[in-house]
């Protein structure tokens, strides 16, 4: 009888074994999609962070132009305000 309860356990003790075995292969190709996934989120995340610094590459240029041509336009306007003043001088002495 303590033969046959040894061997009942150990066949059950093998058979746990194998399904350990199993689950433990089951559970590496999960870690390995894991890994696989967060590869590929890492990726993209990379290249969110390079499409940012483009784009605020792209804004700091414009507006530095931005910038520029107001201080172009202000030195237009203020040019165009001396020429109307002479204009009105000139014509205020023609009269």
């Amino acid at each position: 009888m303590v033969a046959t309860e040894v061997k009942s356990l150990a066949e059950q003790t093998s058979g746990a074994t194998e399904r350990i075995g199993v689950e433990i292969v089951a559970m590496q190709e999960v870690v390995r999609q894991v890994v696989e996934a967060l590869g590929g989120i890492a990726k993209s995340v990379d290249s969110v962070k390079s499409t940012v610094h483009g784009v605020t590459a792209g804004a700091e240029e414009q507006m530095s132009l931005t910038s520029g041509v107001v201080s172009n336009m202000r030195q237009a306007q203020s040019g165009v305000e001396a020429i109307n003043r002479n204009l009105e001088e000139m014509l205020i002495r023609a009269r």
